[in-house]
């Protein structure tokens, strides 16, 4: 019998721990008085990552700045922020459930783009998993009403 290492033992326990980290922090913006814009939770929610991050920062000042492709890395803050609003505001907007199955079709995009954007070469049998998956999305979303708010679009 193959034990799993320490390692991997380490690794499940902390993704597990970081889904319960996200699952509490979105429970706790749902809470939030409808008042208060997303805009503030993600500014808030980042500076408190900022501040645990800032040791880093400084231990690394000398080689954390140095790249050569500034404008990409300039894209990816534009849209990891953009990513940020998006899930608070759908799990802000939409109910829990809903929004986490929504976002779980995550990795669906991420093969069409992979293909689009990478070339890469997708087999017929993981197309076929690809669509089932969307079509389950599409069962989530029920588009019976046809109508698309901007809380089930900003979680796509």
């Amino acid at each position: 019998m193959l034990l799993p290492s320490r390692q991997n033992i380490i690794s499940a326990i902390l993704a597990t721990l970081g889904a319960l980290a996200l699952s509490t922090l979105m429970m706790l913006a749902k809470q939030l008085h409808p008042s208060i814009p997303t805009s503030l939770v993600v500014f808030i929610k980042s500076s408190f990552g900022l501040i645990f991050f800032i040791p880093v920062l400084i231990a690394n000042r000398k080689t954390i700045a140095k790249t050569k492709k500034l404008p990409w890395h300039i894209l990816r803050i534009i849209l990891a922020s953009s990513t940020m609003v998006c899930t608070y505001y759908a799990y802000r907007n939409l109910p829990i459930a809903f929004a986490t199955s929504i976002g779980m079709s995550g990795p669906l995009f991420t093969t069409l783009l992979s293909v689009i954007l990478l070339k890469e070469n997708i087999s017929p049998i993981k197309w076929l998993i690809i669509i089932l998956g969307y079509i389950g999305v599409i069962i989530i979303i029920k588009p019976v009403t046809f109508l698309l708010d901007l809380g089930t679009a900003s979680a796509l």
